[in-house]
Formats: C-alpha cells, sequence, structure tokens
C-alpha cells in the first residue's frame, strides 16, 4: 500500500512557490500554521480516487 500525498502550492509574494505536502487532507487551520496566515494557496494537488478513510467499510470501493 502506498501514501497517498496531498500537495499545496502556496505563495507569499506572487512570485516564488513553496508545495507543502501532507499524507491526510490538511484543515485551513492547519494550512495557516504550516504557510502562515499571509500565505496564498496557488494549487492543491489531490491523488486521484478516493482516500482510505473515505473507503473505509466498504468493500466495493477498498482495494
Amino acid at each position: 500500500m502506498s501514501v497517498r500525498l496531498i500537495r499545496v502550492r502556496v505563495t507569499h509574494d506572487g512570485r516564488a512557490v513553496e508545495d507543502l505536502i501532507f499524507d491526510t487532507p490538511p484543515t485551513l487551520a492547519k494550512l495557516a500554521a504550516t504557510a502562515g496566515p499571509a500565505a496564498f494557496i496557488v494549487s492543491v494537488h489531490w491523488p486521484d480516487g478516493p482516500l482510505e478513510a473515505e473507503t473505509a467499510g466498504v468493500p466495493a470501493l477498498a482495494e
């Protein structure tokens, strides 16, 4: 089983970007704590398909 990482790309100045990597979906509070409250979210890369927590107990969706 592989870890499915979520990448959130942020900027503070509109020019340079920073990639933040999470192994679980981050809350807005976690994003603000990690990137800082003045950061702007540029993009979010979410892995294809549902995360394991979303398929727990649903045999048709579990791999």
